[in-house]
């Protein structure tokens, strides 16, 4: 598996993930669901950055490296890190108060 490979395989895993959760936006708030399509849009932009900076035909595992090496470094500020705290938030207030 190459870098170009890779990164075809992650972008279209992150796309068929979102498509698979759709149905989903009828149970949180606009502002969630936004969160949750900006994320979406962000770790496919933090993916095309980085192997962008390496050659397509290198082998898979350096853009893996990279991308590992990004995620260890955000120390919990990925997209995902903060939707996944947007998501929680949402859910507290709705345990709390009830739904909106």
């Amino acid at each position: 598996m190459t870098v170009m490979d890779l990164r075809q395989f992650i972008t279209m895993n992150i796309l068929t993930e979102f498509e698979h959760n759709l149905s989903q936006q009828i149970y949180v708030s606009k502002s969630v669901w936004e969160t949750v399509k900006n994320v979406k849009d962000q770790e496919i932009t933090m993916v095309n950055q980085i192997a962008s900076k390496m050659e397509m035909d290198a082998p898979a595992k350096n853009l893996y490296s990279l991308i590992l090496d990004y995620v260890l470094k955000a120390e919990g500020e990925t997209p995902t890190d903060v939707a996944i705290a947007v998501i929680n938030e949402e859910v507290k207030k709705v345990m709390a108060f009830g739904s909106y």
